[in-house]
């Protein structure tokens, strides 16, 4: 892991974030699901915060249970499924956005490309980038309102 740090969202329970006591109740859901379907689960359960370092340390968490969940998944390590989260989300952002006209949208190899070395220094396979980017393009990763 990436070393403790400034708590996940506010007070906690023995030194451990309320995110991540939600994380783990959550974590036995998270065990056998794709990344992306994690990352859609997440998404549909929390309201994300308007600050971004609150919302880096949310996609962290996330990323680091569901590495734990998943040892068998194609990530090496928390780090590159973090970055793909946050990828994946700019991709959601890019295809569904009405303001991006059609032909500035990002391909599956612009996504693809964006991916190298994000795992472990090594590459995901493309394969599953472009599966990634086609399920992401055909139904958008929905989100719970946000509110202040």
């Amino acid at each position: 892991g990436g070393g403790g740090g400034g708590g996940g969202g506010g007070g906690g329970v023995g030194g451990r974030s309320i995110l991540g006591e939600w994380l783990e109740v959550l974590a036995p859901s998270l065990r056998g699901l794709s990344l992306e379907a994690a990352l859609r689960l997440f998404m549909l359960l929390c309201r994300l915060p308007g600050e971004a370092p609150r919302i880096d340390r949310m996609f962290e968490a996330l990323a680091a249970i569901w590495v734990r969940e998943n040892p068998d998944s194609p990530f090496v390590d928390a780090d590159g499924a973090y970055s793909f989260c946050c990828s994946m989300l700019m991709l959601n952002t890019d295809l569904h956005n009405d303001a991006i006209p059609p032909a500035r949208k990002m391909t599956a190899d612009q996504f693809e490309r964006g991916q190298r070395g994000i795992n472990g220094g090594g590459d995901l396979d493309a394969a599953f980038v472009h599966r990634t980017h086609a399920s992401i393009k055909e139904r958008e990763i929905a989100h719970r309102p946000g509110g202040s």
